[in-house]
């Protein structure tokens, strides 16, 4: 299950300069598209967010296999690190929307699949690997925390063939 970031957090900082001050030869106050109603430094100075009060209660019910905060390295190195050799993720990209600035920076940079999911957090900024039993409980958490719109089931976790991590449409 993935749980949604507040934004950027603090990745990737070398490349979003690079694409859109220095190749784009934008500034903190532009807006990065039409309908967005905050500038590019408001977007960018959003606080990485801690998951201390999602992840306390699902500690709590024990139900929590493992976790991976998606930092540098994205999903692609992170998600790894919660399991033994035998098994990997199949992580689902149409399980959740990327947020703009993500595709903003993809398109303008115009970089790959890869190296988006290996640069940044895609708007996921916490995975957890629960049992199939436990999906209902950790929704009934978010619910009760008026986040119920913060975790999704983003993929599953099976035994390993030849890749830690598998994207998928």
């Amino acid at each position: 299950m993935g749980i949604k970031s507040s934004g950027v957090h603090s990745n990737g900082f070398s490349l979003i300069r690079k694409i859109l001050f220095k190749d784009y030869k934008l500034n903190i106050n532009s807006l990065l598209w039409d309908d967005c109603n905050k500038t590019i430094g408001q977007i960018l100075i959003e606080p990485t967010k801690i998951y201390t009060n999602e992840m306390k209660p699902l500690i709590e019910q024990n139900i929590i296999n493992g976790a991976a905060h998606i930092t540098d390295g994205g999903l692609l190195e992170n998600v790894p690190r919660m399991f033994n050799d035998n098994l990997f993720a199949r992580i689902n990209l149409d399980s959740w929307q990327i947020p703009n600035v993500f595709r903003l920076l993809k398109d303008y940079g115009n970089i790959d699949d890869f190296e988006m999911y290996r640069d940044f957090n895609m708007g996921i900024g916490m995975v957890i690997s629960v049992s199939a039993d436990n999906v209902s409980s950790v929704m009934k958490t978010f619910q009760n925390q008026n986040k119920a719109d913060d975790a999704i089931v983003i993929g599953e976790i099976i035994p390993k063939s030849d890749s830690s991590v598998e994207l998928v449409r």
